[in-house]
């Protein structure tokens, strides 16, 4: 079999003879010596033979390292630059032939032009193995072109059936995976890859075009899992779901304007079979120690937003009443392979990723099966449901992505002004089960800051005011607000936990703030009696907690 070894490597193997050579003349002088006995430092010894040798070695050595650039440009950069303009201009010699000879004299000259190139590619393959796979290279897609000019992109096809034109396509793209794989070349087997997608691509038609970007998906998921050829992995994963996008989007290859496809073609269970075919990749025994991290994060995160993207759009299109029932079922999908990943493989990225898109899935189910401000608490208490699936598995990601999740939903809350007491006495629940626990489980997620814990509680603050603000009467408010104050203090004291007595002061404040600023102004006479004398009661006792925690 031959491999994709380029021909500049004959200058690193004369390198690594000579200094293999230097490395033995070292040891036969070392026996010399030893065999002599030992030498005297102020004996003046002749040079030997052995050393001249040596030196000379070493000589050459310098001398092919000084000229390996100039090499490595004169071959490999303009070998490789001659060779693409010289596929270029057969290109152009094959467009020539078919936009002014006879179909014969076009088959003759397409076929025979192809064939020339690939005979080129096998004279001297091992020397010159780069000059080698370029060239078969070129003849693989010239092979592919000159096939598609038979039937597409002309007015008078010589091959009329589509039905044939398309079997004579998928056989060229058959006979280049053969080649690729003989070869056990990973740039090689791009080439059918890339050309299955595009056969599926320019078939206009329907079921076929969805089938072959399936089957073309599996046959890149296997030369991934069996040849370990990451990047061709991950280059059809984006190709893949590429592919689904332009197909719903009316095909614009063919030379359509972009508008979405009328009919859906059962797309969803194509996009769920192409999902499943490149997760089962990770899940090949030794996937740890064949594919490098990033390799597998991208495998990962590309294969579930590519996914998830194509799927939202369809169902988006096609089935927006049912919006919240499909995205319910993504999200069930994608958590299923999460859990899958983690049971079975204890991955903590692939888990992560797949579970975050999956509570994308669900948020977006969420907003559309609800209304606000009923909307809201759903949200808030889903982000409870991901912080326990975050221990679960264990996943610092999952923390993160849910901060950035339950931020923007509590802005957007707090933004439109649709508050309610429940909703906001629900954040307050959520706020705090979520502080405490991330507290808990800290030992077993050590990859998110402090800083998260904080914002939980200060958040839960918050809410907790604005509930009491929209749920009380006015006279109570104050009060309100200072029994919160101590019940942080309280809590602070009784747990040892600073957060929550810095949040009493800060309530605190705010309490003192509000009877002389809104109270003393707007209460009759007897509520701002009560108002200042609870408030002042409360704070003295607040004081004295204080005092007892410094004693």
């Amino acid at each position: 079999m031959e491999s994709d070894t380029p021909g500049h490597d004959t200058i690193p193997q004369q390198i690594a003879e000579l200094r293999r050579q230097v490395a033995a003349l070292e040891s036969r002088i070392a026996r010399m010596e030893q065999g002599a006995g030992a030498l005297s430092s102020d004996t003046e010894t002749s040079p030997s033979p052995s050393g001249s040798e040596k030196t000379r070695l070493e000589t050459s050595l310098s001398q092919l390292g000084r000229v390996s650039l100039e090499q490595r440009i004169g071959e490999y950069w303009f070998g490789r630059l001659g060779i693409v303009i010289l596929i270029l201009g057969m290109f152009f010699l094959i467009s020539y032939a078919f936009a002014n000879f006879r179909p014969f004299w076009q088959i003759v000259v397409g076929y025979g032009i192809t064939l020339a190139l690939f005979g080129l590619s096998k004279i001297r393959l091992k020397r010159f193995a780069l000059f080698s796979n370029l060239l078969l290279a070129g003849s693989l897609v010239l092979l592919y072109f000159v096939s598609l000019r038979m039937h597409f992109y002309r007015e008078l096809p010589i091959i009329e059936s589509k039905f044939f034109a398309l079997a004579l396509l998928s056989a060229v793209v058959c006979v280049q995976l053969v080649i690729a794989i003989r070869r056990r070349s990973q740039y090689l087997a791009a080439i059918p890859v890339i050309l299955g997608y595009l056969t599926a691509l320019l078939s206009d038609t329907h079921h076929f075009a969805l089938i072959v970007i399936v089957v073309t998906s599996v046959v890149a998921a296997l030369l991934m899992s069996i040849y370990h050829w990451e990047f061709l992995g991950i280059g059809s994963i984006i190709l893949s779901y590429g592919s689904f996008l332009l197909y719903l989007l009316n095909d614009p290859l063919l030379g359509r304007g972009i508008r979405i496809m009328p009919e859906h073609d059962w797309m969803l269970f194509y996009l769920v079979g192409t999902l499943v075919v490149f997760t089962l990749v990770s899940f090949r025994p030794g996937v740890n120690k064949y594919f490098h991290t990033v390799t597998r994060i991208l495998l990962t995160t590309v294969n579930s937003s590519g996914f998830y993207l194509v799927a939202f759009i369809v169902t988006f299109q096609f089935f927006r009443p049912h919006l919240s029932f499909w995205n319910f079922i993504f999200a069930g999908i994608l958590f299923g392979i999460a859990v899958a990943h983690w049971t079975i493989r204890q991955s903590k990225y692939s888990t992560s990723f797949y579970a975050s898109f999956s509570f994308i899935a669900l948020t977006v189910g969420i907003l559309a099966a609800t209304s606000t401000p009923d909307v809201y608490l759903w949200l808030v208490w889903q982000s409870a449901l991901v912080i326990g699936s975050a221990i679960w598995f264990r996943s610092g990601i999952i923390v993160w992505a849910n901060m950035g999740i339950y931020l923007v939903v509590f802005g957007v809350y707090l933004i439109t002004g649709v508050q309610t007491g429940l909703v906001d006495f629900n954040f307050v629940l959520v706020a705090l089960l979520s502080e405490r626990l991330l507290e808990y489980s800290r030992a077993r997620i050590a990859r998110f800051p402090r800083a998260f814990q904080y914002t939980y509680v200060f958040t839960g603050y918050v809410m907790l005011i604005s509930g009491l603000t929209l749920t009380l009467p006015m006279p109570t408010i104050s009060v309100a607000w200072l029994v919160v104050s101590v019940g942080y203090f309280a809590t602070g004291y009784l747990f040892d936990l600073p957060s929550y007595r810095i949040m009493g002061i800060g309530s605190s404040l705010l309490t003192v703030g509000r009877i002389f600023l809104v109270d003393l102004a707007s209460l009759e006479l007897i509520y701002r009696v009560l108002s200042f004398i609870v408030v002042g009661f409360g704070l003295l006792i607040v004081g004295l907690l204080y005092a007892r925690i410094r004693a």
